[in-house]
């Protein structure tokens, strides 16, 4: 067995995985988002002499320079195994990075008969347990409906209070917003369409980017915004989902 990343092989022997973790990451809904996927490369360039060692930690170098190649541990016959993440999948959301390529402290004999090293290879898939990420709708609710009075100060008397009408309207503010992962949700429509009820001029639907990945989208965010305008109170409840 041996590793590859790209078309680059390890020699057997050469690179091992030291280890290989995946990560889930959760909405604030505590769904599965996303999964991050960090493969540790550890291993020793072993050879006849210092130049040789320096050639092959060469190649290695430039064959990491570039991100964006399959990594995996391979059976002899070329087949991968279950620790192999493919760049171009269309889950994999950044594609495979490279994090680092690190040398340890040269001690002893290091260098004279090999060298070791570790690479750290990573990436975002997605990993999502539904199409709605987030999710809120609220309703506020001002004023009660009751007669509204007011004070008035008569000359020569003091403060009286004055009928000013036997009912008051009542405002209520309903607005919310949801994130979904490939496309943007509808918002919820008004519960009153028709004026005076609902007032236009206050209604509002926003749209945002969603969130950018190397290689896709996530996270679409859509607000809506609504105020209706009653003679009573009703038991205004949000949308549940």
């Amino acid at each position: 067995m041996y590793i590859k990343y790209g078309n680059f092989p390890f020699n057997p022997g050469e690179a091992t995985f030291a280890s290989t973790t995946m990560r889930t990451n959760r909405t604030v809904r505590g769904f599965d988002l996303t999964q991050s996927v960090d493969f540790k490369i550890v291993g020793e360039v072993c050879n006849t002499d210092a130049a040789a060692i320096t050639s092959r930690l060469n190649q290695i170098q430039v064959a990491f320079s570039q991100p964006g190649g399959d990594i995996g541990l391979y059976q002899d016959d070329g087949t991968p195994t279950t620790h192999f993440l493919q760049s171009a999948h269309p889950n994999n959301l950044t594609g495979n990075q490279i994090d680092y390529i690190h040398f340890p402290e040269i001690t002893g004999g290091e260098y004279v008969d090999g060298r070791k090293f570790s690479i750290g290879v990573s990436a975002e898939v997605l990993r999502s347990e539904r199409t709605l990420v987030d999710y809120s709708d609220a309703i506020t609710q001002r004023g009660t409906g009751q007669p509204d009075a007011r004070w008035r100060l008569i000359p020569n008397w003091g403060w009286v209070s004055e009928l000013v009408s036997l009912g008051s309207p009542v405002r209520y503010i309903h607005q919310g917003y949801a994130e979904t992962l490939d496309t943007w949700l509808q918002p919820i429509p008004p519960y009153f369409t028709a004026p005076p009820f609902l007032d236009p001029r206050a209604t509002r639907v926003t749209r945002y980017h969603p969130v950018k990945r190397p290689q896709g989208f996530l996270q679409y965010r859509i607000e809506w915004h609504y105020e209706y305008y009653l003679l009573l109170p009703l038991v205004g409840l949000p949308t549940i989902r």
